[in-house]
């Protein structure tokens, strides 16, 4: 096994870190697992619970692969320590990180629920004036919070 340290978090190599979905009632940290909301390319994240407080809050879980590389395990940290630094009330709070017993990394941040994108407005090509009005309502009733920034912090 190799080591690399970041922080106080450390990004292992091992032949057993696999990339498994993490199941419901799965517990990370003091949280259960409900149900996984989404994967893209760098992990996924789920939907859990504080099983006495009944608490909910997302997890971001670094697939295994990334979470071997400790230059993306930085950037990860770097991620939670960005959106906590800037304490906007548009931008989701990260509250929590720490590593599965796999290696992978992750962390916590509170849970929004939000409204299903309208069927076909993902589809590029230029649209109407009626249909941007009925966009601009749509996004209206977004929470901003929904909106995740994307930056680097430094």
């Amino acid at each position: 096994m190799t080591e690399t340290k970041v922080g106080n978090f450390s990004a292992q190599s091992t032949a057993s870190a696999v990339d498994q979905a993490l199941q419901p009632g799965t517990k990370i940290g003091e949280y259960q697992i409900e149900r996984e909301l989404g994967r893209g390319g760098m992990g996924a994240v789920y939907a859990a619970r504080h099983p006495i407080i009944g608490k909910r809050v997302a997890i971001k879980v670094l697939d295994a692969s990334f979470s071997r590389d400790g230059a993306l395990v930085q950037r990860f940290l770097d991620e939670a320590r960005a959106v906590n630094k800037i304490g906007h009330p548009n931008i989701i709070d990260v509250f929590s990180f720490g590593q599965l017993p796999d290696g992978r990394q992750y962390f916590v941040m509170e849970f929004l629920e939000a409204k299903p994108w309208p069927r076909g407005w993902g589809a590029a090509g230029p649209t109407s004036p009626r249909r941007d009005v009925c966009f601009c309502k749509f996004a209206k009733r977004l929470r901003p919070r929904t909106v995740k920034a994307s930056f680097t912090a430094t």
